[in-house]
């Protein structure tokens, strides 16, 4: 690359058409131009794929520096995900969602608009001294370092050890921001759905977000000194395949242990987590009685007027950082479980949260019994209530519980707003649901039942071009379906 090059700003060659209708068009613009797109050649895979180079090049990745971060990058992975769940017609719904919160944040001038240039892959040193300076760079705060290292590490390690160190950069900086572990999981998912050809673009994001430095307290190295203290990778242990867990022999302990880890401070959540692993729970035991207790804690904290935007980021917070009992290796999963519970937005115990959430919960299983099938009738008419007393109703047939699944994606592909955090949300408590060992699993799915019904912009996205879109999906697969 040579000096003109480097200070040029990227560039898509023949994706760049699709990128440029994430960047240029108008707010009331952009959905008629996904749909015409996607009535043309353009698959979703492909505008999911366009609005994250726009993310990537467009938008300031590293904030301004307040706390205050973009997620339009980092969401496109859950409403890609949603999409997929959905029958074709319905599938651009999500899309144009995602892709009007990365064309708010362009023209936030928090985050953009800005042009990112073309970086090169720059290193010195063997592998391993190369792994260290790009982490060093990363806890430094160095961006641009760690960008340009990061880029020849993707193209000398393979795709496990590139998330091996996007896993240990935002652990360490995890309860400065939820996403620093969050958005790199999500990302690095999504480029594995999009092809691995697309990391060396769509990754950056996180590297860069990673890396910059925020200040404030940060427990991690508080932690790790408690790992080693308590010997937790000699004692912490796994759920062998097939074994029972605490949840289906003590469904009261895993209860309560959710209470108690809603209603503490974050210091004895890690106190907590020390003595669950360090004694007879397994990983997968701690965190069902973890994710239970954060669902409680939704609803009681909006149920008492908490934000349902604030309520919903601590759920994903904790979903998030869950990922790593699937992902992390083990260091990665005893780190994740001393420090949930202690991102931002968890700084004071919730006792009267915990309180009213389980007064919800038990007031919805004494009222009047109601029907599945009157769901969807709640949420069209905002009943909150309502909603949480459907699923409650069916909690003692988790098969029937199971099955609202369906019934709440098609609910969240016609609901916009909420930061672009409900997909996200959904599915952090769908995998809590079915991860669950315990009868009272059914509570994250009547989460997002609830938050469904209680959601805050109590708007419907009902978009002209996507109706015709949709309706015209329709009539294909019709034709498609008599010709067989």
């Amino acid at each position: 690359m040579n000096a003109r090059d480097w200070f040029r700003p990227l560039e898509f060659g023949d994706g760049e058409p699709l990128v440029r209708i994430i960047e240029e068009s108008s707010a009331e613009q952009l959905t008629g131009e996904l749909a015409k797109a996607l009535g043309k050649k353009a698959t979703e895979d492909d505008l999911y794929l366009a609005a994250g180079r726009a993310a990537l090049r467009s938008v300031r990745q590293e904030g301004p520096g307040s706390g205050k971060n973009p997620v339009g990058l980092y969401l496109l992975n859950s409403h890609r995900d949603l999409g997929a769940r959905l029958p074709p017609d319905l599938r651009p719904y999500p899309l144009s969602a995602v892709a009007r919160r990365v064309r708010a944040e362009i023209y936030d001038p928090a985050y953009g608009p800005t042009r990112l240039l073309r970086f090169t892959s720059i290193a010195h040193g063997s592998k391993e001294e190369i792994r260290d300076a790009y982490l060093e760079a990363v806890l430094l705060g160095d961006s641009d370092t760690a960008d340009h290292i990061f880029l020849w590490l993707l193209e000398n390690l393979p795709p496990e050890e590139i998330s091996d160190l996007l896993w240990t950069g935002g652990l360490e900086k995890v309860c400065l921001g939820s996403f620093k572990l969050l958005g790199a999981v999500e990302t690095f998912h999504l480029a594995q759905a999009l092809g691995w050809e697309t990391a060396g673009v769509l990754l950056r994001g996180p590297v860069r977000h990673q890396s910059h430095r925020l200040v404030g307290p940060n427990p991690f190295p508080d932690c790790r000194d408690r790992i080693a203290a308590e010997s937790l990778h000699q004692r912490a242990h796994r759920r062998l395949p097939g074994e029972r867990g605490r949840g289906e022999d003590d469904p009261t302990g895993i209860w309560e242990t959710a209470l108690l880890w809603g209603s503490i401070s974050p210091e004895e959540r890690t106190t907590l987590a020390v003595r669950s692993i360090g004694g007879e729970w397994s990983l997968e035991d701690f965190w069902e009685a973890v994710s239970l207790g954060a669902a409680i804690l939704f609803l009681g904290a909006t149920s008492a007027g908490v934000p349902v935007v604030e309520a919903v980021r601590q759920v994903v917070a904790v979903g998030g950082m869950r990922v790593m009992l699937r992902t992390g290796n083990l260091g990665q999963k005893i780190l994740a479980s001393l420090l949930v519970g202690r991102t931002r937005g968890f700084e004071e115990p919730a006792r009267q949260w915990v309180d009213q959430g389980v007064q919800l919960l038990e007031g919805s299983l004494r009222a009047s019994k109601l029907s599945i099938d009157e769901l969807g009738a709640a949420l069209d008419g905002w009943q909150a209530d309502a909603a949480l007393g459907c699923v409650a109703s069916a909690s003692a047939d988790l098969e029937r519980v199971g099955g609202i699944g369906a019934i709440l994606e098609h609910r969240l592909a016609f609901l916009d707003g909420l930061d672009g955090l409900g997909p996200l949300f959904h599915r952090v408590q769908t995998e809590a649901f079915q991860a669950g060992r315990s009868p009272h699993r059914w509570v994250h799915l009547a989460a997002t039942a609830w938050l469904c019904a209680l959601w805050p912009e109590r708007g419907v996205v009902d978009d002209g071009a996507l109706a015709k879109l949709a309706d015209r999906r329709r009539r294909d697969l019709a034709k498609k379906q008599r010709g067989r």
